[in-house]
């Protein structure tokens, strides 16, 4: 990993998916510091429903105590919250923030990948960044957006879009399958096509020292897909179940892995990424993925409040997958209907 990177560069690790995903960046981002290189990490803030039932990422206008708030991102740490729906919302950045006690920067997808794209160069001229490091957990990154088992295409798709657009970007799949979307097997076919158009860049392993960063992080912050890393680093062989039963995988030495990739030729295989490219809002982004039968976290975290789950005390897995299912076809239903009146 040391070889792909100037010694001169000040790389900002951004976890792209939501969530979770700043566990393993900010990892990533300790890793390439004893490497020697100056790193800084930033996250974008879309907390699972079971933490955070508003539907969508929390916007920058939502934050409480944040350390700076620029026009398209935030500077935030272990005090910052996010009020939503009339609750006080302590998000997984600001549980990294806590772990490692510094500052963590926050991007806001509300504005699309043209509002991204602004924060990200606002970023790098304040903060003196050289390089943006996309991190996904998982690999549902890679998807081509049909996938039965993707169930969150929309921040990956705006975040890959976004990288695309910025010069010498890079995109880190951290522990193929780990969030129990996509298969592992299906993640590794996929880098092998980017790998086919000279986009593959390398490998890089856990050490004890990304042990102990990820399981001081994790006594704070709440991923269960940067878990599974953690488990396969232990020695943990077998099936584990995640989001709420939802999903299963199976844990096993290759999700201690990171795989390096050129974020240009990744999108170059990203139909979700290529139609959401220059939108101007989430909202927008959406419905162009929804244009194509692509079924996205937005739509499920609506589809949950139109069914009144809002607590994770009032349903089950089955429920999930119910309204799942019912969501995903009425999706289809709707966009043939509008096709076979046009």
């Amino acid at each position: 990993m040391i070889n792909i990177f100037d010694k001169k560069d000040k790389i900002l690790v951004v976890g792209i998916g939501g969530g979770g995903d700043a566990v393993s960046a900010a990892m990533i981002a300790y890793a390439l510091r004893r490497a020697g290189f100056k790193t800084g990490i930033a996250a974008v803030a879309w907390e699972r429903f079971v933490y955070d039932p508003i539907p969508g990422p929390i916007k920058l206008e939502e934050l409480v105590k944040p350390v700076e708030k620029h026009n398209y991102y935030a500077i935030i740490n272990s005090e910052t919250r996010a009020r939503r729906g009339g609750k006080y919302i302590e998000f997984q950045a600001v549980n990294v923030s806590k772990a490692l006690k510094e500052n963590i920067v926050i991007l806001d997808l509300w504005r699309g990948v043209r509002g991204l794209v602004r924060g990200l160069k606002e970023v790098i001229q304040n903060e003196g960044y050289t390089r943006v490091v996309g991190v996904d957990v998982g690999g549902d990154v890679l998807a081509e957006g049909n996938e039965e088992n993707l169930w969150s295409p929309l921040a990956d798709s705006i975040c890959l879009a976004a990288l695309k657009h910025l010069p010498n970007s890079l995109l880190i799949v951290h522990s193929p399958g780990s969030d129990g979307e996509l298969e592992q097997e299906y993640v590794l076919k996929r880098i092998s096509m980017v790998a086919a158009r000279k986009g593959y860049l390398g490998a890089y392993g856990m050490t004890r020292e990304d042990a102990k960063i990820l399981e001081r992080i994790l006594e704070y912050a709440k991923s269960e897909a940067s878990m599974i890393g953690l488990l396969a680093f232990k020695g943990f062989y077998g099936y584990k179940p995640i989001r709420l039963g939802t999903r299963k995988v199976l844990v096993n030495p290759i999700h201690t892995i990171s795989f390096i990739m050129k974020a240009d030729i990744v999108y170059y295989f990203s139909r979700p990424a290529q139609l959401v490219d220059n939108t101007q809002s989430l909202e927008k982004a959406n419905r162009e993925l929804n244009r194509h039968c692509i079924y996205t976290e937005y739509n499920l975290e609506k589809d949950l409040i139109k069914h009144g789950l809002v607590d994770r005390n009032n349903y089950n897995y089955n429920d999930i997958l119910e309204i799942r299912k019912r969501g995903k076809e009425n999706l289809y239903k709707m966009m043939s209907d509008q096709s076979s009146d046009i």
